[in-house]
């Protein structure tokens, strides 16, 4: 998404505000279950204690949570070929 901002911007900081406007909606849900998860857990002892739970979970439970964050598309690059902001 950046090159893709980069690319279609004529400054680098319309393009991080580009950038920023559209990854933002996608990252909300990532940033929050990321805060939550973090605030879950605080003392070690608890913290060893879910690792160790959670090791015997069947692999496809865990990659399936982790891939609910990493449904998005990719935009696709502009053509080397068209002019810049085309």
């Amino acid at each position: 998404m950046l090159a893709v901002a980069l690319a279609g911007e004529p400054t680098g900081q319309r393009a991080l505000a580009r950038y920023d406007t559209e990854r933002w909606p996608g990252g909300r849900p990532v940033a929050r279950a990321a805060r939550l998860a973090g605030r879950q857990l605080t003392h070690p002892l608890a913290i060893a204690l879910r690792g160790t739970a959670l090791r015997p979970a069947p692999s496809h439970v865990t990659v399936r949570a982790i891939l609910r964050h990493a449904d998005g598309t990719p935009p696709e690059l502009p053509s080397c070929r068209e002019p810049h902001g085309a």
